[in-house]
């Protein structure tokens, strides 16, 4: 039986994605926001989701938990409201989108890979191990690569 995991990495002007079927790394890329306006926003982000959840049908959706990235904007620096603003919006759509189609969604998500990037950068380990032929990927797309290719469902971990 084939098991599709999808990663999404959300951020606040783009989101990382990246698909593992059956332990082989499907596709990955960076979804850009072209739109400022919120309503334009909005509807972009669930026409790529769409696409994405139609093309390769995931089983899983591995997101990263909303409170952790407000808990690490917020501590010792300056919140960027707007920032944080665009970045739940996105969050909101995918989470709601995924929710709509019955998936198992895990937050929280914990990997080798993400406890590795404290020592590298989710860049060079997803540039190493998937992509040796690139020259440079996004922050967000190493990061959903990583997640999707090596995740492990955490202790108290949520689905």
């Amino acid at each position: 039986m084939k098991q599709v995991i999808m990663a999404i990495d959300p951020g606040y002007s783009n989101i990382g994605w990246a698909v593992n079927q059956n332990n082989k790394l499907q596709g990955s890329g960076v979804i850009n926001f072209k739109q400022e306006k919120v309503l334009s926003r909005v509807l972009e982000i669930y026409q790529e989701i769409d696409f994405l959840n139609v093309k390769y049908k995931p089983h899983i959706l591995l997101i990263e938990d909303i409170n952790l990235h407000f808990d690490r904007k917020i501590r010792g620096k300056v919140v960027n409201r707007q920032a944080l603003q665009k970045y739940s919006l996105a969050w909101g759509i995918i989470y709601m989108y995924f929710q709509c189609n019955t998936m198992d969604i895990i937050f929280n998500i914990e990997t080798v890979s993400l406890r590795a990037i404290r020592k590298e950068r989710a860049q060079l380990i997803a540039l190493k191990k998937y992509y040796p032929d690139r020259k440079r990927i996004s922050t967000h797309e190493a990061e959903a690569v990583c997640w999707a290719m090596e995740y492990l469902i955490p202790q108290g971990g949520k689905t």
